[in-house]
């Protein structure tokens, strides 16, 4: 998996007088990449404060909509300050990738034989990325960058297609269905 950050929630309110605890994880990978990799956790989690902790892989969409819902979120910056602000959550911690550090970023892919190089040649192409609200490495930083090159991020642009997942927008990419892939590292 790539270097990235993540950050955790915490609905303090919530946690006094649970008996039960909700574990909402950002599902970027799909569902069962997602579940193997956070199952162990929340095994973990409930282990050490005696209390079942159940995690769930759910969208950036319906996550932010159903924050209330879990007590402990693992989103992305874009969702998090989404989040804290809506509900008033805490941020209690962030996750550094062992190799990268607390750098976090987005690339733009192309397949190896495109005849894209640079910035001002993705223009009228088609993008897939993995959601244009709340992906921070998945679209709001190239955007960023595309803006700087003097580029408009949604009207210089043939189509986007928000697509499920990181992988989905890797193999579009290599089977050419798009041009463009935009991805978190």
């Amino acid at each position: 998996m790539g270097p990235f950050l993540l950050i955790c929630l915490l609905g303090c309110h919530l946690i006094v007088h649970a008996e039960h605890y909700h574990f909402g994880v950002l599902d970027f990978q799909g569902n069962k990449v997602t579940m193997q990799r956070w199952q162990q956790l929340s095994t973990y989690l409930s282990s050490v404060i005696d209390k079942k902790v159940s995690v769930l892989a759910i969208k950036n969409s319906p996550l932010t909509i159903r924050a209330k819902n879990f007590d402990f979120i693992l989103t992305n910056p874009v969702a998090t300050e989404m989040i804290a602000e809506e509900f008033n959550y805490e941020v209690i911690a962030t996750l550094n990738h062992s190799k990268q550090g607390p750098l976090y970023a987005g690339v733009i892919i192309v397949h190896e034989d495109s005849d894209i190089h640079d910035l001002k040649d993705i223009a009228k192409k088609r993008v897939g990325v993995v959601n244009m609200d709340y992906a921070a490495g998945g679209y709001t930083f190239q955007a960023y960058e595309l803006v700087k090159a003097g580029l408009d991020p949604i009207d210089d642009f043939k189509y986007f297609i928000e697509l499920n997942n990181q992988i989905a927008i890797i193999k579009h990419v290599i089977n050419k269905n798009v041009d463009v892939g935009f991805i978190r590292t």
